[in-house]
């Protein structure tokens, strides 16, 4: 479980510097909120990740790989679940002002829910949302969609 986390981190970090002269990075963190039958199973949790973005249209549309790490505890003392997301975002944006946000990808499934270990799943994953940019500080509500469960995460982050 440990060395999975440093695998995470690792490629999270990865994702933020590869091309930061070219692109904006940016990492972010924030909480995670399981809906539907998600939020049978699990609590509200947390996630953290970082992006990097390529301008397509300059200050108004860009595109690239994010990737984040979601940690929901369950409804019981000793269950938990665990999303590793890699995502193709885009972006659309006016300078310092709205933003809106969607996403297509995979998730990576694990975790124990009940006492019993769930099988690691890759899910396709699609998300949208929106947001707001404000120099470097970048806020962002998003809902995701991968397979038949759905959370929604609230964020704030810090661009480079």
């Amino acid at each position: 479980m440990f060395t999975r986390k440093i695998l995470v981190m690792t490629g999270i970090i990865l994702v933020a510097t590869a091309g930061s002269a070219l692109a904006g990075a940016a990492v972010f963190a924030g909480m995670t909120l399981p809906m539907g039958d998600l939020n049978d199973v699990a609590d509200t949790g947390s996630h953290f990740g970082a992006r990097m973005h390529v301008p397509i249209v300059p200050l108004v549309f860009s595109a690239g790989p994010q990737a984040a790490y979601h940690s929901l505890p369950g409804s019981a003392s000793d269950d938990d679940m665990t999303f590793i997301e890699f995502l193709a975002t885009a972006r659309f944006s006016l300078p310092a002002g709205p933003v809106l946000i969607g996403g297509l990808g995979w998730t990576v499934t694990d975790g124990t829910i009940q006492g019993i270990e769930l099988d690691k799943e890759t899910e396709f994953t699609w998300t949208i949302g929106t947001g707001a940019s404000f120099m470097v500080l970048d806020l962002s509500a998003m809902w995701h969609h991968l397979g038949e469960r759905d959370f929604i995460t609230v964020s704030a982050g810090l661009g480079f």
